[in-house]
């Protein structure tokens, strides 16, 4: 019985790993998303003005170009679908950890055994359906992270 408390509470873990790893990508992905959506606006409406203005020169021409580059690239790399499957991935890892967690508070041997079970498939079907993976380095830093949340307890 003790081993499928120690496998639920490793599942447990790497399961909050993983959530933390969706967490550091969904804020290095911010900002980029900040200035391609926002600068895009922002550069638009300036030409614009400058155009109404009868200001400029070429300015609101190369302004509109920027813009338009901005938008292509935010939406060629699919950036809202993309920062959506993150926050719903790293959701669905937190939710699973806590049912991980739940499942190490079970004292019945045929319960325990069958709740990882279960637990681990879903947690298979969840990372095979997966459309949204972070660098191998976000994964580094969740776990460096974690490592040292738990060395301080």
């Amino acid at each position: 019985m003790s081993d499928f408390h120690a496998i639920a509470a490793s599942r447990e873990q790497e399961c909050r790993i993983q959530a933390r790893a969706y967490s550091i990508w969904l804020s290095v992905l911010r900002p980029a998303n900040i200035v391609l959506v926002v600068g895009a606006a922002v550069l638009s409406a300036v030409a614009g003005a400058a155009v109404l203005a009868s200001k400029g020169g070429s300015l609101p021409g190369y302004l509109a170009l920027v813009s338009a580059v901005f938008t292509v690239i935010h939406t060629r790399l699919d950036c809202d679908v993309h920062q959506a499957e993150c926050r719903h991935l790293r959701s669905a890892y937190d939710a699973q950890a806590d049912r991980y967690r739940s499942l190490c508070d079970a004292d019945e041997p045929v319960e325990l055994k069958n709740g990882v079970r279960e637990l681990d498939a879903s947690l298979a079907d969840m990372r095979a359906a997966a459309k949204a993976i972070p660098p191998n380095w976000v994964f580094e830093r969740a776990a460096r992270q974690k490592r040292a949340a738990w060395a301080q307890r």
